[in-house]
């Protein structure tokens, strides 16, 4: 803790120093004031500190004396914040021209210099500049928080160039003064800036470096009589022995030698005294905490007496009250408790009940005298618990038995009765109604027995289990896994004694989830161990329970082995079926890629045929011939590219065919356009060759006949559409048409008849119509979708 009177008392030393500052300040604006002082007169030595070096420490003082008293925050402090930023930014602004060699316009901006040694006229010393500049801060920031240490080292700082400025003006060494070309700091300015600075340290003597000198200790009042000693005897004693050797009293060796004795003897006596005073207050510290504890002890000590003569007074004071109070109190708690208090003497017989024993047989005290009590117990248990309290009198010892009262309503009740023996002689008991707690018990003891009977006789494995651990097993569940005693599985793992190294890790996780979470769960078919190691299947419900008072879960199992494996069996099926399949299929692409390469070769025979047999009949026959092949080719090639040997899409076989036809020449090159419009639609074989066969021939006829030499050309629509439930296959153009009527059914060429009977084949009709050319159409019905 600091020491309060030296605080305060450099608190004032603080106030001294701003008004020394001021004044100081004050007169020299004063001197330049007054125009012309004459050289060497009283003045002219006033003014040799620059006029903006007054105004800044006059404006530095003020900003100082306002932060002593005033409340931080409010406008006198505010005010001083200002004149002390000003006070910088002077300084800061001069030590810039100094620096930069360029003049800003302040140097003689209020008053003009006639009078300067050195330097530009008006202008601070470098080291003036620079103190102010140090000062100004240390004092805007002296109660900032974060920057006060801060303010503190630049007040230093500002008190260490002063005390050199005054070492060099002591010891008549100019540099210490005075910079090169610059102007030099005056000797009252030097002092000025010092006095100011050790102001700044002053003002807050309890906080930052000060804090280590103010503190009411002995290490800081050590500190207080060295720091300055350590200063001033130094420079004392280095200015005498220097003035010594300047009038030649001795030499330059013997001078040095006699300030460094000097000083060591003083700073060493100093350190001694020092050390000694601290020893002194050590010892009169020591001697006074003695006194104070033994002072404190006996105080203490008369203290105790004290209460204890008073406690003792109080104690029997109060004694006999007290007694009273207590057996009073204990009488209302006997006669209003809710529960049933009783009194025996010494040979066994009741001489007291409290009201609730009354409330409780419908006996009175009167009635439960002496032996009346045992008119209360239920016949069936009144020899027995005779006997018991018999023995109880006899031995001496407590009593506590279970049996049945006739209450005052004619219904049984279950009571616990205790008694214990009192030190005087008798006994002192309690009786405790416990009929629900008995009721209770047989409840649970009913369920248990009804579950028990449950689980033994399910055709389902059941276990009861609390996480991991297995707690009840029924046996079902022990047949199941080829067990014979319970106690083989209750207090294992579940995860350990019943399911398949391979499945133990997931099965322990999901009991530990279901535990943690009281979550149902459905179990699918897990691979487990028999106790001979065959493996078993099975599967079931998990779902959470109270077992014997604690979280637990219950598990339904049901052995699903024969169903695993039939449902393992018929997946091999399955991949053997589909491995016959896929075999089946390949061969059958095989096949219709080797029809489809003997059509073509059949077709190629034919097409050579065609080329060698003479104009005619004889030819075109050949040529329609080579259509049909073609087209039974071309549908077993879609049949063998398809991915569905059963199926075949008209919309990729139907235009492939029409372009086929085109190709192969069966109408001149741009004279006939052609169109082809199918739906979606697949046929199965049986279907789609008829199909095919139909449309080749329509074509090709289309091609033949419609359009003769004589015409310039056309266009042929063929078209697959569903309409109504059936299949309608139509080709038109727009040719010459029929000179009359066609019957469809009694057609005389071979391609109508062939048309005909390939309908007949899927159950269709064949129609041609005429008007603008000719539409041959033939409609089915369409085929029942098959997946």
């Amino acid at each position: 803790m600091p020491d309060e009177h030296l605080t305060d008392t450099l608190r004032r030393a603080a106030k001294v120093a701003a008004l020394v500052v001021i004044a100081t300040g004050a007169a020299v604006l004063m001197a330049w004031g007054v125009h012309g002082p004459a050289e060497g007169g009283p003045l002219h030595a006033l003014v040799r500190m620059k006029f903006n070096t007054a105004v800044s420490l006059v404006l530095l003082g003020v900003a100082l004396a306002s932060r002593l008293h005033a409340a931080a925050g409010s406008a006198q402090v505010r005010a001083g914040s200002a004149c002390a930023l000003l006070a910088a930014a002077l300084g800061v602004a001069s030590l810039l021209e100094d620096l930069t060699g360029r003049s800003l316009g302040i140097d003689q901006l209020l008053v003009r210099d006639p009078w300067s040694i050195g330097g530009a006229p008006g202008r601070p010393a470098p080291v003036t500049s620079l103190g102010l500049g140090l000062l100004g801060l240390s004092i805007a920031w002296l109660d900032a928080r974060a920057r006060r240490p801060v303010a503190q080292w630049l007040a230093v700082a500002a008190l260490l160039l002063s005390t050199a400025s005054l070492l060099g003006y002591g010891y008549g060494v100019r540099r210490f003064y005075s910079l090169g070309s610059f102007s030099p700091i005056a000797l009252h300015t030097a002092v000025s800036l010092g006095v100011l600075a050790l102001g700044v340290l002053l003002a807050r003597p309890e906080q930052g470096v000060m804090a280590i000198v103010t503190r009411d200790t002995a290490s800081a009042a050590a500190a207080r009589r060295l720091v300055p000693a350590l200063v001033l005897v130094p420079v004392v004693f280095g200015w005498a022995c220097l003035q010594g050797m300047r009038r030649g009293l001795y030499g330059t060796e013997f001078g040095v030698a006699l300030l460094m004795t000097a000083t060591i003897v003083t700073l060493v006596a100093l350190a001694l005294k020092t050390a000694r005073t601290a020893a002194l207050a050590e010892a009169e510290r020591g001697r006074l905490q003695q006194a104070l504890s033994e002072a404190v002890q006996t105080r203490l000590e008369q203290r105790v007496q004290s209460l204890n003569v008073s406690l003792r007074e109080a104690i029997d004071s109060v004694d006999q009250k007290a007694a009273a109070q207590v057996g009073e109190r204990f009488r209302k708690l006997v006669m209003s408790a809710p529960l049933a208090l009783f009194e025996a003497d010494a040979s066994g017989q009741s001489v007291f009940v409290n009201p609730r024993w009354t409330e409780l047989t419908g006996l009175t005290g009167a009635d439960a005298s002496g032996g009346g009590w045992r008119r209360a117990v239920h016949a069936d248990d009144r020899q027995r618990v005779l006997d018991a309290w018999r023995e109880t009198v006899e031995k001496g010892t407590p009593f506590q038995q279970e049996y049945r009262l006739m209450t005052a309503r004619g219904e049984i009740a279950w009571v616990l009765v205790n008694a214990v023996p009192l030190p005087e002689a008798g006994y002192m008991g309690t009786v405790v109604d416990i009929t629900d707690q008995k009721r209770a018990v047989e409840s649970i003891a009913r369920s248990e027995a009804n579950f028990r009977l449950l689980t033994e006789s399910m055709p389902a494995g059941v276990a009861v289990h609390r996480g991991d651990m297995m707690v009840h097993a029924n046996p079902t569940l022990l047949r199941m896994l080829g067990y014979e005693r319970p106690e083989e599985l209750v207090g294992r793992p579940l995860s350990e004694a019943v399911a398949h190294p391979d499945e133990r890790a997931g099965v322990a996780e999901q009991l530990a989830r279901i535990a943690r979470d009281r979550e149902e769960l459905a179990w699918p078919p897990t691979r487990c161990l028999r106790r001979d190691g065959a493996e078993v299947y099975l599967e079931g419900t998990s779902v959470p329970c109270e077992f014997d008072g604690q979280p637990s879960h219950i598990s339904v199992a049901f052995d699903v082995t024969d169903r695993r494996r039939a449902e393992q069996l018929r997946a091999s099926s399955e991949a053997m079926l589909r491995a016959s399949l896929v075999e089946k299929e390949t061969l059958l692409k095989e096949i219709h890629h080797r029809v489809k390469n003997n059509l073509q070769v059949i077709a190629s025979l034919i097409n050579l045929q065609s080329g060698k047999a003479p104009e005619g009949m004889a030819r075109e026959f050949l040529d329609e011939l080579r259509g049909r092949v073609h087209a039974i080719a071309l549908l077993h090639e879609r049949l063998y590219r398809s991915g569905n040997l059963a199926r075949i899409d008209l919309r990729d076989y139907v235009p492939d065919l029409v372009a086929d036809l085109v190709r192969a020449g069966a109408a001149e090159p741009g004279r006939v356009a052609v169109t082809t419009t199918v739906c979606e639609l697949y046929l199965a074989m049986d279907a789609a060759l008829p199909v095919g066969l139909i449309v080749q021939e329509l074509v090709s006829n289309a091609f033949k006949h419609a359009f003769p030499p004589s015409r310039a050309g056309g266009r042929v629509d063929v078209e697959v559409a569903r309409r109504d439930g059936f299949v309608e296959v139509s080709v038109a153009d727009d040719g010459v048409g029929f000179a009359a009527p066609v019957d469809a059914g009694a057609a005389t060429t071979l391609g109508l008849q062939l048309v005909g009977d390939l309908a007949r084949q899927i159950d269709g009709e064949f129609t041609v119509e005429r008007g603008g050319g000719a539409r041959c159409v033939v409609r089915f019905p369409e085929p029942r979708s098959e997946e």
